[in-house]
């Protein structure tokens, strides 16, 4: 696919850019990889950014916000997934897959994000089980908090 030059993300950050669309367009291989932006206004526009440019592949992008229930990403995840709604986003045959966004993280408080941190470190081998690309977006002070303790 050829960028427009008008492309403002592709320009400013390419090896970002073309490594999480790569990453995304794996399908149903499954994976999780981590974003980085304490701009929650550019954070939004690079959600409406992906979404454009994976439409353009067939692919959805489902943004999932956390809520302080939600420590245990693995079993949000997994519920999320198993639900009829999720499910019917793959049985109509319109999309060749379905990449989920993770956002939300900074609402939590310094104990919700400990033990969300614990529980994704404990159980990110059960993340295989997730067969969608997964992508935590978070602050630096979350992925600085991750990269310690994961």
């Amino acid at each position: 696919m050829v960028l427009p030059k008008t492309d403002e993300f592709a320009s400013r950050f390419p090896d970002e850019i073309r490594t999480l669309l790569a990453t995304l367009r794996m399908g149903n291989l499954g994976s999780l990889a981590v974003a980085e932006c304490d701009d929650l206004a550019l954070q939004a526009r690079l959600f409406d950014y992906f979404r454009r440019r994976l439409a353009a592949d067939n692919i959805y992008l489902f943004s999932y916000e956390v809520g302080p229930k939600d420590t245990n990403l693995v079993r949000s995840l997994t519920e999320l997934t198993d639900h009829p709604r999720f499910k019917n986003l793959e049985l109509t045959g319109k999309y060749k897959s379905i990449a989920i966004f993770v956002y939300g993280l900074e609402k939590f408080n310094g104990e919700q994000r400990k033990q969300f941190v614990k529980l994704l470190n404990f159980l990110r081998d059960r993340f295989a089980t997730i067969l969608y690309p997964i992508v935590i977006w978070g602050t630096a002070s979350f992925v600085s908090q991750l990269s310690r303790n994961a």
